[in-house]
């Protein structure tokens, strides 16, 4: 079976779904593993997080999977390995600082480091056709580690002039990259796979890190040799809807507010959101966020810190009771309250609720048409999503 395995700080289910679904525009039955659930084609065979050798296994020995696309996520690293000791191709999204201070992993080189083991699962040289890892050019993080590394790299990045781009394009390497608003791929030959805001995802190009995304997972089909037709068609069949891409920046318009739901959950990723955010004209905006318990103080006020940079007119602070993981009831949300109000954002503009669905009640009724709301979704995501449909 052909195999791919995708691990990242972020965007690693959403580039295992983007993977599938240009699978199944080359006509292909595709299997994946991720956070969420287990799938083969459009059924999925169970629900929760199976990121790790246990899903591989599930999936794996499924007849029905012609292709498999396998998230590997940090814990499963490093509790119990890879989940395979042999793959086509690998994909490191980026690394960033999240999980800190858990299995003996203190910085983000640390994590970086980790994140590589999957270049374990590559046959070793310079021969694509064995096997490719396929890295993001524009993560120093990922630029550094990969001088350690002798396996063939297949680079991306958000510009045709980052130097391994340029070193890449000399010597007739597979490389991903954008130029004049279209990704590119070239591998002795350059063709333009897709234009950007034909891309769904990209929302018109304002979501920078589904761009990231786009060329990784590019990358990685390509290596297993489906074509760009079939590339395309899954870029653009693929929406940012919960139907594609659940909890992964989903858009709706509720009486004329535009309403983001997403699932990130550390300052890189919900940095990536507000950027997205930022780019999106509205009278005013508004956010709702949450964090879990063992994350250290310092990463809870950095996602403050990154949130606060969409000048948002509400902050709506909610307590996940089942992800406390030690602290205090009310304990988070009153650390990042004391925060906001030491940075000058007034009382008026803080709220605090008990869950997600109450908060979202609360967001939604100070929002007004023209307005942007922007709700990362912790727990219960599938009511906040049904509350806003039936509004």
């Amino acid at each position: 079976i052909p195999l791919a395995l995708v691990t990242g700080t972020n965007g690693k289910s959403t580039s295992v779904r983007l993977a599938a679904e240009i699978a199944k525009a080359a006509s292909l039955n595709a299997g994946v593993t991720s956070t969420d659930f287990i799938k083969v084609g459009d059924t999925i065979i169970d629900d929760g997080d199976y990121s790790g050798p246990g899903g591989a296994r599930l999936l794996l020995r499924d007849k029905r999977t012609e292709i498999a696309f396998l998230e590997v996520a940090r814990g499963g690293l490093l509790r119990r390995g890879l989940p395979v000791q042999r793959a086509n191709v690998a994909l490191v999204t980026n690394v960033a600082g999240d999980h800190l201070g858990q299995y003996g992993i203190n910085t983000v080189e640390e994590i970086a480091s980790v994140k590589s083991m999957v270049s374990k699962a590559i046959q070793k040289g310079t021969d694509f056709s064995k096997g490719t890892l396929v890295l993001n050019a524009d993560d120093a993080l990922l630029v550094t580690e990969s001088k350690n590394l002798n396996v063939p790299i297949c680079w991306f990045s958000e510009s045709e002039n980052n130097p391994l781009i340029v070193k890449a394009l000399s010597q007739n390497h597979p490389c991903v990259f954008v130029r004049n608003n279209k990704l590119v791929y070239s591998h002795i030959e350059q063709e333009i796979i897709a234009t950007i805001t034909d891309i769904p995802m990209t929302v018109n190009g304002t979501a920078k890190h589904n761009i990231q995304n786009a060329l990784g997972v590019i990358g990685v089909t390509k290596a297993l040799g489906i074509s760009s037709d079939a590339v395309l068609s899954g870029l653009i069949n693929f929406g940012s809807d919960a139907t594609d891409n659940p909890g992964r920046g989903n858009i709706y318009e509720v009486n004329g507010v535009t309403v983001i739901v997403d699932f990130a959950h550390n300052s890189h990723s919900m940095q990536a959101l507000v950027n997205m955010a930022l780019n999106m004209p509205a009278k005013a905006k508004h956010v709702m966020f949450s964090h879990a318990g063992d994350r250290s103080d310092k990463d809870i006020l950095d996602v403050a810190n990154a949130v606060s940079k969409l000048q948002p007119s509400t902050y709506v602070l909610a307590e996940i009771n089942r992800y406390l993981r030690g602290r205090e009831p009310n304990e988070i949300s009153l650390l990042v309250k004391h925060h906001l109000l030491a940075t000058g954002i007034g009382e008026n503009n803080i709220i605090l609720t008990s869950n997600p669905i109450d908060g979202t009640k609360k967001i939604m009724a100070r929002a007004l048409s023209g307005d942007l709301v922007l709700l990362f979704v912790l727990d219960e995501r599938d009511k906040v999503q049904a509350l806003l449909i039936d509004k």
